[in-house]
């Protein structure tokens, strides 16, 4: 999804090898052009979008100050999987590196991750598990957690 609102990311992935385990990818400055509805199938642009218009401003080198860090999750073949310890282990480490300042050590990223349901959908992971390991990774990490349901409310009244 972000791909299509943010279509430098979408050029850059081919030049992006794949992710080890223990690697996340930075993306900085990538200028979002629209607004979407849907998931998925259902992906429709829903409206224009202007990155001055909301508040986002250049960074000194002329970029948009902005910070995408992209970590890939496993993809299940049996969603009951992910409770397994090696699991666990590369998820919940896949995050911490990608929420430490370590994923960009010439930038400062900001001191709050901005995620969502990470893994889940079409890899089959356990919403309330994703947001377990997000939280224990940012703990670790010294970084807050902006979690996005997604207007689950069945969702947000778990977490």
């Amino acid at each position: 999804m972000m791909c299509c609102m943010q279509p430098e990311i979408l050029a850059g992935r081919l030049f992006m090898e794949c992710l080890l385990p223990r690697e996340a990818a930075l993306v900085i400055g990538a200028e979002r052009f629209c607004s979407c509805t849907g998931y998925a199938r259902h992906l429709a642009w829903a409206e224009d979008f202007r990155e001055a218009d909301h508040g986002t401003v250049r960074d000194a080198r002329g970029r948009w100050n902005k910070f995408i860090v992209a970590i890939d999750a496993t993809r299940l073949k049996i969603s009951s999987a992910q409770f397994q310890e090696s699991y666990l282990c590369r998820e919940l480490n896949k995050a911490f590196i990608g929420f430490t300042d370590m994923a960009a050590p010439y930038e400062r990223l900001p001191s709050t991750v901005v995620s969502g349901n990470w893994g889940c959908g079409v890899f089959r992971g356990s919403k309330a598990l994703k947001a377990l390991l997000q939280l224990m990774a940012c703990a670790q990490a010294r970084k807050a957690l902006a979690y996005s349901t997604f207007e689950d409310e069945s969702l947000e009244k778990e977490l």
